[in-house]
Parts: structure tokens; sequence; C-alpha cells
């Protein structure tokens, strides 16, 4: 008997459109921006199968070990989710990883790549970002007979049951949100845009990468700045009272012009 793999997915008709797509990318891509900045692409579906070749913890593993030199890893994910064991592993691994983490959400964040953008100390969405969470399931194709299928059934529920609330878990401590909260939106398996995971509390800014990195002004060109600006705002006050004390000032009649005898 074959024993089932759990896994996140999505409803059957979007995780079959999305796995025929994600086929198509290729997985976890590296790169190093600088000697401090690390690039980390998480676009595919989580864990492999024997359609194609997904995002594994065992491809990740080789990719960190290149950016141990790095003091910031930039994480970009676009995926549908997949392999809890792998999103676990991939988990675990980005959360112990030394240095600054930021999550980018470039397109979707769903099933078991949304907790795994969790590992980030940051998570920045796109605005035409979306995420979707829920709770585990599985897929099975075996032969049973009633009873064994009564039992399988059984211990198969309980197992997804825990999975789901060892993600749940991740999801409270992201959010903040009551446990009931969390469960209830994973029972709702509803896609959210960027600004419902910001309200959710999945995500903790809606930006571009570009608008992420910004340069911010230095101290002492905000302070000039702001020490400009007050300046201003005096100069402009005391041109508008000196306006009205000119309006105020009585007007003086001209002496008439006396011809000389």
């Amino acid at each position: 008997m074959t024993t089932p793999t759990p896994a996140l997915n999505l409803a059957p008709r979007l995780l079959q459109e999305w796995r025929s797509h994600f086929a198509r990318q290729r997985p976890a891509v590296a790169q190093v921006r600088n000697a401090d900045v690390a690039e980390l692409h998480i676009y595919g579906v989580i864990g492999s199968s024997w359609w194609e070749e997904g995002i594994t913890a065992g491809g990740i593993k080789e990719k960190l070990e290149a950016f141990s030199g790095a003091s910031r890893l930039n994480i970009f994910i676009n995926s549908p989710g997949g392999s809890v064991y792998e999103a676990d592993a991939i988990y675990s691994q980005l959360e112990r990883w030394k240095g600054e983490k930021v999550a980018y959400i470039d397109g979707l964040a769903a099933s078991a790549a949304s907790y795994i953008a969790l590992a980030a100390d940051r998570v920045v969405t796109a605005k035409h970002g979306k995420w979707l969470i829920h709770n585990a399931s599985t897929v099975v194709v075996d032969v049973f007979t009633a009873a064994s299928l009564r039992t399988f059934a059984e211990r198969t529920a309980g197992e997804l049951d825990k999975y789901s609330a060892s993600i749940a878990e991740l999801y409270v401590a992201k959010t903040g949100k009551a446990a009931a909260d969390v469960l209830a939106q994973m029972d709702r398996d509803e896609l959210m845009t960027a600004q419902e995971a910001l309200d959710f509390g999945l995500t903790d800014s809606i930006a571009t990468f570009a608008e992420d990195n910004a340069p911010a002004a230095a101290p002492a060109e905000e302070a000039s700045r702001a020490s400009e600006a007050a300046a201003l705002a005096v100069r402009a006050r005391l041109d508008a009272f000196r306006a009205t004390q000119s309006l105020r000032k009585p007007k003086t009649n001209a002496a008439p012009d006396r011809k000389a005898p």
C-alpha cells in the first residue's frame, strides 16, 4: 500500500493550471548581487514530482551555502505551493540563515509558499501580488478494502490536522491574530489581495522592490530640510502680519494747495 504524501495544494482545477505554468519555470535561482546582498528566486512548485523538477530543500541548501559571506538575503517568491515536507525544511533553513532576510512576493504566495515567506524578517508584497492560506490536504491513489480505507482515512485526517495546526502557529506568530481567526481564514481557502494580506498581517508592506529599497535621506539632510521648512513658515507668517498691519494703517488727507496772494 502506498503511503500518501501530505501536501498543501490549491483546488484541483487551479492547481492543474498553475502546475502546467510553473512546470515550465526554472527551479530556485541563486544570484549574488554584490558582496553583501544575495538573491534567491523561489519561482515554481515546492517539491519534485514525476512530472517536474520543483523547488526542493536540498536545492535551497546548495544555494544558501553559496551566500555565506552575504549580510542580506532577498527572497523573491512566485509559487502555488506544493509539498509540506519540503516547505518545512526550506522554512527552517531560511529561518536560521544569519543575516537580514527580506521576502518579496512578486506574484503569488500560495499554500506552502505562503509560510516559507514568513521565515524572512520582513515581507513586502507587490501591489498586484496575491496570497492564499489554507489547510493541509493530500491526494491518494491506492487500492483499499472497506476496513483498510476506514483506518487509513482516520489516520490521514489526524495527520493533516496536525500539519494544519503547526502551520497555523506560524501565521499566528506573524499576524498576532487569535488562532481561531487564522484557522477560519484557512478554512475559507480564498485568494487574498496585497491589501487584504496587509490588513490580515501576513505582509509588512505593499511596495515594489525599488520603492522598498529607495535610499533614505541622511539625518543631517533631513534636519536641514526641516529647519528650512520652519524658516519659510515663520517668514510666511511674518509677511502675512505685515500685510495686515498695512491695511489697518489710517490714510491721511493731503493739505489743499494755497496760492500765494
